[in-house]
């Protein structure tokens, strides 16, 4: 934030460690006549969810957006996943768990590779689904690929996939999404 100020309406995150009990605010921290507003004048994006579930009643959700104000790597359009859940779903890049992934436009012609996490507490069956894309290219596809299975499935067709999980803990390398025209 430029000058220190968040305008009204705005929101924002505040990250804290384990010792932290709470955030207080009080009135003396507001400010008059603040005018910033951060909103984009145009934005562009394309937008999919996906979930995790299991026969327990387990959930989990991420979005993977494309957008033009979408940067590759770590940007205010990212979201943390905030682990802690049974189950727990989330995107992979540079070493961080995202529950939101802002990634940049496609240009039309290429492909994305957006490699996904499952953390798992029980062994047995587990469902990845699209559950639904918002602005969605009518060219772009996205295919579920499970490296273990040596399968690929087009979710846009197929928008659910059952596996089998043989141990607990994370589960890295094993799921990814393909995207592109």
């Amino acid at each position: 934030v430029p000058t220190g100020e968040v305008g009204t309406g705005q929101g924002f995150f505040a990250f804290a460690n384990a010792s932290v009990t709470g955030v207080q605010f009080e009135n003396a921290h507001r400010v008059g006549a603040n005018s910033q507003f951060f909103s984009p004048t145009t934005l562009q994006k394309h937008v999919l969810w996906m979930n995790a579930e299991n026969a327990q009643g387990e959930f989990s959700q991420i979005a993977v957006a494309f957008t033009n104000r979408s940067k590759a790597g770590d940007d205010a359009t990212d979201s943390d996943k905030i682990s802690g859940n049974a189950l727990s779903l989330y995107a992979l890049e540079n070493g961080h768990h995202y529950a939101i992934d802002g990634l940049p436009l496609l240009s039309g012609i290429e492909e994305r590779i957006v490699p996904l996490g499952v953390a798992v507490s029980t062994v047995g069956t587990h469902t990845l689904s699209l559950h639904q894309t918002e602005n969605w290219p009518a060219h772009y596809r996205v295919q579920l690929i499970d490296e273990q299975e040596g399968k690929a499935i087009n979710l846009l067709n197929q928008s659910t996939y059952t596996f089998d999980a043989q141990v607990t803990g994370e589960l890295h390398g094993r799921f990814y999404l393909r995207i592109g025209s």
